[in-house]
């Protein structure tokens, strides 16, 4: 397998290169949810479990924990998408192999090695590929109750994301976090049970979310980050100043 390398002079450009970029590329970023994370213990080992659906997920997660949370994240990727991406290593990205099982259970103890450790926070993709947000049923891999069973203190948090086109000609980003789960001993649960549980409470995440940007409820949601004013901002604001200006 192949491990993180996290440099914290990598992490502070990749900060500041994602936050360029993402401003560039999509029109806003706006996240509902996060008081359910007021009472996160950092001390405890926390798992962000979320769907996948967009190349900007890794990123996107890596730069949310450190503009929101200012935890020590590592992040469980795709063998072959790491080797093609090897950057991500230095952010705090570990292979995993789903296509072999042995190599699968390497990556699940060095996780539960690092979260016993130095690290305090893991985000993990339980789908383990790319799939549209309105695809069902959601494939679930058992990894990341395993990785609960080892830890048996956790905190879950549900995250969930849609990229979409709202009336601009770059797209927005709606992220929302859903309640905490605490778990003090997780060898009293079914670990069965508790992989179908946390896949229902994805797909009605999902579905929330869905039905929120659908029906433009977006009260609820918090602009974490402003991109650059779309050309229909820009041509609406030259109109008004030309009026003004005649007048």
């Amino acid at each position: 397998m192949i491990k993180t390398n996290k440099l914290p002079i990598v992490e502070k450009f990749f900060l500041w290169w994602t936050q360029r970029t993402l401003a560039k590329l999509f029109y806003a970023h706006r996240v509902r949810g996060l008081e359910h994370l007021k009472g996160l213990d950092k001390n405890i080992p926390i798992i962000f479990y979320a769907n996948h659906s967009n190349w900007w997920d890794g990123l996107l997660c890596f730069y949310m924990t450190y503009k929101l949370f200012e935890l020590d994240t590592i992040l469980m990727m795709d063998i072959k998408q790491l080797r093609k991406y090897a950057f991500f290593r230095w952010i705090g990205a570990f292979s995993v192999d789903r296509g072999d099982s042995r190599k699968a259970m390497q990556s699940i103890q060095y996780a539960v090695e690092e979260l016993k450790g130095r690290r305090n926070a893991l985000w993990i993709y339980p789908q383990g590929v790319m799939s549209p947000n309105d695809a069902r049923p959601i494939q679930f891999f058992s990894g990341v109750t395993h990785i609960i069973k080892k830890l048996r203190k956790v905190q879950l948090v549900p995250v969930t994301h849609r990229y979409e086109f709202i009336q601009e000609q770059r797209p927005e980003i709606f992220t929302e976090f859903g309640p905490v789960q605490y778990i003090e001993d997780s060898s009293l649960l079914d670990m069965k049970e508790l992989n179908v549980e946390l896949n229902q409470k994805l797909i009605f995440q999902l579905d929330l979310l869905r039905d929120a940007v659908i029906q433009k409820e977006f009260s609820d949601f918090i602009t974490i980050q402003k991109g650059r004013e779309s050309i229909s901002s820009q041509v609406d604001l030259f109109r008004t100043k030309t009026q003004n200006s005649v007048r």
